[in-house]
């Protein structure tokens, strides 16, 4: 029965017409219409130019940014290899240094070596002339003292009387041929 009712109350009149039935007037709707495209010129006249000069303002800041960036990184770049070249030149300077330090002292210690093997050497002459003369003088002291006990052994064997002097001059004779020998 409820079904009935409902159904019954259900049907109503035809429907009016849909701007009736939403309550449109088409007179509002007009002066709407120009309300808005006046607010979209007014916008697009004073607002709008704004905001494009203000994107283009911060498009153009953040392109010299970047591009500035950019910049920065190939003088980053070029820096480094500066660095690097003049690493390399100082590294290449101070193998120079050290070879010529270490050739200088070799040269420094050979001529020390040689100076001080000439010093040697001239040492070593030295002493050999003065072991030649003192030899020299022990053999002709031992020669003058040999001939001098020959002398007084002749003498007194001899019983001879011959000078010393002459005894001295027959000794020396004697002993010049046999050095000569």
């Amino acid at each position: 029965m409820i079904l009935l009712q409902f159904a019954s109350e259900s049907s109503a009149p035809p429907p009016e017409s849909v701007t009736a039935t939403f309550g449109i007037s088409w007179q509002a709707l007009l002066f709407q219409a120009i309300t808005f495209l006046l607010v979209v010129w007014v916008l697009k006249k004073f607002v709008v130019g704004k905001i494009y000069s203000v994107i283009d303002a911060r498009e153009k800041a953040i392109n010299d940014g970047l591009a500035q960036a950019a910049k920065a990184k190939e003088e980053l770049a070029n820096a480094e290899s500066e660095i690097d070249a003049i690493l390399n030149e100082a590294r290449t300077q101070a193998d120079v240094v050290v070879h010529n330090a270490k050739k200088e002292s070799a040269e420094i210690i050979k001529a020390a070596e040689d100076k001080a093997s000439a010093r040697a050497d001239a040492i070593m002459h030295d002493a050999e002339e003065k072991l030649k003369l003192d030899v020299a003088k022990a053999r002709q002291a031992l020669e003058s003292e040999t001939a001098r006990l020959i002398s007084e052994v002749s003498g007194s064997i001899l019983r001879d009387k011959i000078t010393a002097e002459k005894d001295q001059k027959l000794i020396m004779k004697e002993l010049e041929k046999r050095r000569e020998k």
